[in-house]
């Protein structure tokens, strides 16, 4: 809630520059509702839809939105007490909207990694051996030398789907499995590859696919010491460097890399 709070702190300034009355209120122009509207949510219409549905009136909205953040803002006279408990009342129902749309979103996420992860797990099982193919000829063309028994978190696809969004098709590929610390299957890293062991001739050629965010393609298993990196093929270079001793995470991008 501590959002909410910033906002409605703003909000408060905002309420400053306009009619205090709440007759005067209930009239303001639609710009300047919007405008104090633009201050609590970056999407001012969903909240007048609701105001509208809801039938309550402009002045109503702002208070049920500051007592939603359990922020008081100054009122124009002294409430009934029925209209206090009432204003509490909308406060409350508004609140627990706002926490029930919360949990709402979080559980739809959910579902949607879990999905994400199960398609990933899916192609990820569809893998060959990386030996032989345009993939090891990718990993030799930037001079590594790939050896198959030290890296069963890398694959070969002869036919991985491209995303349609940036295109479609599809295309031969370098897969990568991204897993957790625990050694927990996330999701895939992707090179797509044309047929010659160069990256294919597509908008983005490296792409992650599933909730990868706080996992790494390992390359050895996790122990105390491990070695960081952005790309996979900086992560082999440098296990190559220190003769597999110990392992690399390898983050695939430097978000992935801030939040490793």
């Amino acid at each position: 809630m501590e959002d909410l709070e910033t906002e409605v702190g703003l909000l408060r300034q905002a309420v400053e520059e306009v009619p205090r009355q709440s007759e005067q209120m209930e009239d303001l122009p639609r710009e300047q509702e919007e405008q104090v509207l633009q201050i609590l949510f970056r999407d001012p219409r969903s909240l007048m839809r609701e105001v509208e549905v809801e039938g309550m009136t402009f002045p109503d909205a702002v208070h049920e939105l500051a007592g939603l953040a359990g922020v008081p803002l100054e009122d124009e006279r002294q409430l009934t007490a029925a209209e206090a408990e009432a204003r509490l009342q909308r406060a409350a129902e508004a609140k627990k909207r706002y926490e029930d749309m919360k949990a709402a979103q979080v559980q739809e996420a959910a579902t949607e990694d879990e999905d994400l992860r199960r398609g990933a797990y899916k192609r990820w099982c569809e893998r060959m051996p990386i030996a032989g193919t345009v993939a090891q000829t990718y990993l030799r063309n930037r001079g590594v030398e790939f050896v198959e028994p030290f890296y069963p978190s890398l694959g070969y696809h002869p036919n991985l789907a491209y995303p349609e969004r940036y295109g479609g098709g599809s295309y031969s590929a370098l897969i990568c499995a991204v897993q957790s610390f625990e050694m927990k299957f996330l999701g895939l890293w992707r090179i797509y590859l044309d047929g010659k062991g160069n990256k294919a001739p597509v908008p983005v050629a490296k792409l992650a696919y599933g909730p990868c965010d706080g996992g790494a393609v390992w390359l050895g298993s996790p122990t105390r010491k491990i070695n960081t990196c952005e790309g996979l093929e900086t992560g082999l270079a440098i296990r190559e460097l220190i003769h597999n001793r110990e392992p690399v995470a390898v983050c695939c991008s430097t978000s992935g890399l801030e939040n490793f």
